[in-house]
């Protein structure tokens, strides 16, 4: 007999919670091993495009410079340049999956933010912003 206890409930919620991360993990991987590769400069061109009309949502406009390289941070990064101005830096082993990731920064404000707190300072905002362009990217939620 299965009796609803406390002690029951705490450990489905669990085995549910890992599940569902396990879930999510698992999505991410897959989507950053199977995302389209980005060959060439005309590819990079030709992605930021497409994914920059399913993002944007206003009629700003913006000025998005693309290089490739390596950052601070790692393999990928965004930033604002100023008014408007926004640079893309990514190595030449990038997909799909990291373009709709910066270009998420970009568009939902995080770039900016991080100049005016004085470049991204805060745990908290990173964390959470992160974790923002992570479900965009992955999942196509705007968080």
């Amino acid at each position: 007999m299965n009796v609803l206890t406390k002690k029951n409930i705490k450990k489905s919620v669990k085995i549910a919670g890992l599940l569902v991360g396990a879930c999510i993990l698992t999505q991410g991987i897959s989507r950053e091993f199977f995302s389209e590769k980005i060959k060439s400069t005309e590819d990079l061109v030709r992605i930021i495009k497409q994914e920059e009309s399913l993002i944007r949502r206003d009629n700003i406009p913006r000025t998005i410079y693309l290089t490739y390289g390596r950052t601070e941070w790692g393999t990928a990064g965004s930033g604002s340049l100023g008014k408007g101005k926004y640079i893309i830096i990514i190595d030449k082993e990038r997909n799909r999956t990291v373009i709709r990731h910066e270009l998420y920064h970009v568009y939902a404000g995080h770039c900016d933010k991080a100049v005016e707190k004085g470049n991204w300072d805060g745990w908290k905002d990173r964390v959470r912003d992160e974790f923002k362009a992570r479900m965009y990217a992955d999942f196509g939620l705007r968080l």
